[in-house]
């Protein structure tokens, strides 16, 4: 088993270099077999281009806002603490309204080096 002090961690992503530079940073919490649990920032209006995750996934959102998107026009927001899961399958884009954290917790039935965009 692993264990996580999630607040710590966003801190340390918000100082990352990436987040400084760029407005998003990520990191791979645990890895095992085909399951992948992501910790991410993503700063007010930035966003995760148009993408597939490989698999299902589950998005919980620790601190802020984001919308997520996918099909023609679908589109949900996302505040502290909703979940919200999803098939992998689909195309999906993710964009934050305010500044946000969230926890990806991804199951990848295909190729496990699948990257998950920053």
């Amino acid at each position: 088993p692993q264990r996580f002090q999630l607040t710590q961690q966003v801190n340390r992503l918000r100082e990352d270099g990436a987040y400084q530079e760029h407005g998003k940073s990520s990191i791979i919490l645990s890895r095992k077999d085909h399951l992948r649990v992501v910790l991410s920032v993503l700063r007010h209006g930035k966003e995760m281009e148009p993408h597939h995750t490989g698999g299902p996934f589950a998005l919980h959102v620790l601190e802020g806002s984001m919308a997520v998107t996918w099909g023609q026009d679908e589109q949900i927001t996302l505040r502290e603490n909703d979940l919200l899961t999803f098939p992998g399958e689909v195309e999906h884009a993710v964009q934050a309204l305010e500044d946000c954290a969230f926890v990806l917790t991804l199951y990848q039935r295909t190729d496990p080096t699948v990257n998950i965009p920053h």
